[in-house]
């Protein structure tokens, strides 16, 4: 076990080197899950809060999934929050959620939630969010006041048209250089148009070789990433032996994939190369 997790510490020194003798520049970020938590989406977080707040069982999350996708859908396909701020749109998230789940008639929840019950998922999921939120602001303050990353930050991000409204709305707008909200755009990831885009908009345009996108997600935020050779950060709560062995091939393949737990973990590695 001891030598397991010294292979691991070294494989870890090995990518964080690796990182510094680059000359990073820039640096593009994810939003939901990423920004607004410590690696856990969007998706999973909405059904811990129901699942608290309702006594689902674990049999529930495909059900639940389908009501949470046609939710989403929803949003994008009729702009429904593009003038909202985070407690607003996540309102609009869990009417829809319990509208599609009640109209399924299932018996573990139909017609149970009442107002106190929406407003109370609601509360719960943007205090979370607003905690992460404003932690990661520090982080992304001390990034910006670096000279290397100065007005070099952006984000890169599939959402529903209120991203910029959500940053002014924790200060957070001011730290980023460039903000891609895909529903401005025709793009969503895993599109590697959408990445090459965020670079694009810098000024001087940034290369996609002196670049790092920070995600949570392997496939819509890593691969496409390694594509155009950018670095990559993933921010992920699971132990490695809980990866898949297709996971674990994207992570590897070209400049392999760094893993941290927490976001606060890159401080170490980007701001020892940093000059403030």
């Amino acid at each position: 076990m001891n030598l397991l997790k010294q292979k691991i510490n070294l494989l870890k020194q090995e990518q964080e080197q690796e990182l510094e003798q680059k000359n990073i520049n820039t640096i593009l970020f994810d939003f939901g899950g990423t920004l607004d938590s410590d690696g856990i989406h969007s998706r999973h977080l909405f059904f811990n809060i129901f699942q608290k707040q309702f006594n689902f069982s674990m049999n529930y999350w495909k059900i639940f999934q389908d009501a949470y996708s046609f939710a989403d859908q929803t949003i994008n396909n009729e702009g429904l929050v593009v003038k909202l701020d985070l407690k607003g749109m996540n309102y609009i998230f869990v009417l829809l959620i319990v509208s599609n789940l009640n109209r399924r008639g299932d018996t573990q929840f139909a017609n149970k939630a009442t107002k106190r019950d929406i407003d109370t998922i609601t509360t719960n999921i943007t205090k979370i969010q607003s905690y992460y939120l404003r932690r990661n602001k520090k982080i992304i303050k001390h990034l910006n006041n670096c000279s290397q990353f100065k007005n070099r930050l952006g984000i890169i991000s599939n959402f529903s048209g209120n991203l910029e409204i959500i940053l002014e709305q924790f200060n957070l707008r001011s730290l980023f250089k460039v903000v891609i909200d895909s529903h401005y755009t025709g793009l969503q990831k895993p599109d590697q148009k959408i990445f090459k885009l965020g670079l694009k908009s810098f000024s001087p345009i940034a290369d996609a070789e002196e670049a790092i996108y920070i995600g949570d997600n392997i496939e819509r935020d890593i691969l496409p990433a390694k594509k155009i050779k950018m670095h990559t950060i993933l921010i992920s709560n699971k132990n490695k032996n809980e990866f898949s062995n297709k996971d674990l091939k994207i992570l590897n393949q070209n400049k392999k994939t760094l893993v941290l737990n927490h976001l606060y973990k890159i401080n170490n590695l980007l701001y020892s190369s940093a000059t403030p």
